[in-house]
């Protein structure tokens, strides 16, 4: 990159891009942040204390339960029935953690015996190498709801940190626990609903070692707060509608699943695979972030809050078809905004993508897409501090590339067919375009156009588009064929 533009990028990076300015500050709020004070609830009461699962294998579908305000530590996954409702309110505290008190001193550490939770490792031996080896354990463990950092020998521990010896059941950490609140992630789900037409609302879910939520199908799952999960938060499945929820600091996902019709709406995703799942070679997202979706059929994501997550904002991959994207604001997660991979028929629309690491959306062999009428501003800069390496032809506002894949369930997968139209784009790093780099030149034969974009750029004399002989001016962009009623202007400082 030449130095007059890298001298910009971090100009840019520092003051922002003014032109959409406006436009952001009218942004409507984040998704409301967690449970609300009580509603009515009448039904079967629950008190903190009791083992919740028993209660509920006890009581006939269709039940109702209210839960009063306090903190349920559970020891046994929540299985509820068809038609159960799990109705909460604010300081409703679903707790998958075990409490650990008895710690003896060791040297300069701290030591506590007896620890025999544990759950098989949650990197598949058949992936590629993983690229931090403490993610893949599951058992995390707080300090005062503070979350230390793994490490994996003895030696290692210092303060902040601790270190799991499985063999001997023992936890060594590196802080003195008198006086606070130690606790290990031990309970592997908190609420596990594969019967239809379960409603779990109101609820904060926090510390368990594999799954917050998972439900499926027809499920409610609205105005909860999911935390400090090691692996997903929820996952849902077909005709589930997921509203209004919190998802933050989960160690691999915020949201994963599939299905048929299903709807997230209104959700704020944020500093979700914080155990930073990722690949040795390479350093790419693996199997995390904020969220990932497989095998979806009319998927709807709409007015969601995805930000500041070790990965992609949202991420379809292998075999969606007929996903919406809109309305959704999408900042400063550390790759993609939006990645479109091997799926189909993938509508992006309205949204506002912005200062996230690699491109504003990224499309891998998916055909027919249609992207129109987004804010997509100042994407492509920074490196991120998790391991995730992002190279230079994934920077840029739009980037489309076409990979050897095979096929899926609908067909071959082609980045073919792509209309990208009538977008704002503020571009100071990066490109917007196809490229063969990392693919292969057939992405730029297979009717893929842009039309109707409008573009700020700082200097409109520079190379800002890719395309089939590299990085093109906008004169080259024109005569291969795009924007022909497209704008062109300079950023103003």
């Amino acid at each position: 990159m030449r130095a007059d533009r890298r001298q910009f990028i971090i100009t840019a990076a520092m003051i922002g891009a003014v032109i959409l300015s406006s436009a952001w500050a009218q942004d409507s709020a984040p998704a409301a942040r967690g449970p609300k004070s009580a509603e009515p609830c009448e039904g079967v009461r629950v008190q903190p204390g009791m083992e919740v699962q028993d209660l509920v294998a006890a009581h006939s579908p269709g039940t109702t339960y209210c839960f009063a305000p306090g903190l349920y530590r559970l020891t046994k996954t929540i299985v509820p029935k068809a038609g159960d409702k799990l109705i909460g309110s604010a300081g409703v505290v679903l707790n998958g953690a075990k409490l650990i008190t008895n710690w003896k001193p060791q040297g300069k550490l701290w030591m506590a015996t007896g620890q025999t939770q544990r759950s098989p490792v949650s990197w598949n031996p058949k992936w590629p190498e993983i690229g931090d080896p403490t993610a893949q354990y599951n058992e995390d463990v707080f300090i005062d709801d503070r979350p230390l950092r793994r490490v994996l020998s003895l030696a290692e521990v210092g303060a902040g940190k601790f270190f799991f010896d499985y063999d001997n059941a023992v936890i060594y950490i590196g802080d003195d626990p008198a006086g606070h609140r130690v606790e290990c992630g031990a309970t592997e789900a908190a609420i596990e609903a594969r019967a239809a037409d379960v409603v779990v609302k109101g609820l904060t879910i926090e510390k368990f070692t594999l799954r917050g939520i998972s439900v499926s199908p027809a499920a409610l799952i609205e105005n909860n707060e999911v935390r400090y999960v090691h692996g997903a938060g929820i996952r849902f499945g077909t005709r589930c509608k997921v509203l209004n929820n919190y998802v933050h600091h989960n160690g691999k996902y915020g949201m994963n699943g599939g299905g048929e019709d299903a709807l997230l709406e209104g959700n704020e995703l944020s500093f979700n695979n914080a155990a930073a799942y990722r690949t040795k070679r390479g350093g790419g997202c693996w199997d995390a972030g904020a969220t990932k979706f497989a095998l979806s059929t009319r998927l709807v994501v709409r007015n969601n809050y995805s930000h500041n997550n070790y990965c992609d904002g949202f991420w379809s991959d292998t075999d969606n078809i007929g996903t919406v994207y809109e309305g959704n604001r999408i900042e400063n997660n550390y790759r993609f905004g939006i990645v479109v991979e091997i799926s189909y028929a993938t509508t992006i629309r309205n949204n506002k993508i912005r200062g996230n690491m690699a491109s504003g959306i990224f499309i891998l062999a998916s055909s027919d897409q249609d992207i129109h009428h987004n804010a997509i501003e100042n994407n492509g800069l920074g490196n991120p501090d998790n391991g995730v390496l992002i190279p230079e032809a994934h920077r840029g506002g739009i980037m489309l590339v076409q990979q050897k894949r095979g096929s899926g369930r609908h067909g071959e997968y082609l980045a073919k067919n792509i209309s990208v139209h009538d977008n704002t784009f503020v571009i100071t790093a990066g490109a917007i375009g196809a490229t063969k780099a990392l693919g292969n030149p057939q992405v730029f034969s297979q009717n893929n156009v842009f039309a109707g974009n409008h573009y700020f750029v700082p200097d409109p004399n520079g190379a800002w588009w890719s395309w089939e002989s590299g990085i093109r001016t906008w004169p080259q962009w024109r005569a291969a064929g795009h924007d022909a009623e497209g704008t062109l202007e300079r950023i103003q400082k």
